[in-house]
């Protein structure tokens, strides 16, 4: 949101040592340009954004979506008949288990 709070703020309203408190300053436009100015909060050595993150999970998402529809799709044009439509996309969701499983996970 965007909200920066000042070290006695924080030690006051949410009863915590000062000294355990460091505040990075707002990066500038010269900062965006000079990465390694940013001092990095995170001790993960993964330094991947929301934004990635979320992307990376609609891209998979998107993929497995796509590989149901195309089984689906296959087993259409495979179809002799209606009847035959009807027993392939039947067969088809029950055997989609583990596309509907990832799609939960990514959910």
């Amino acid at each position: 949101m965007g909200a920066r709070f000042n070290s006695d703020y924080l030690a006051t309203n949410y009863d915590i040592d000062p000294n355990h408190i460091e505040v990075q300053n707002i990066p500038t436009f010269a900062d965006s340009q000079n990465p390694g100015t940013l001092r990095q909060f995170s001790r993960r050595e993964n330094s991947e954004t929301v934004l990635d993150f979320t992307g990376r999970l609609e891209r998979s998402g998107q993929d497995t979506i796509d590989k149901m529809i195309d089984e689906y799709q296959d087993g259409i044009d495979k179809s002799k008949n209606f009847e035959d439509v009807t027993k392939r996309l039947l067969n088809r969701y029950q055997k989609q288990f583990k596309h509907r499983l990832k799609l939960a996970q990514i959910l």
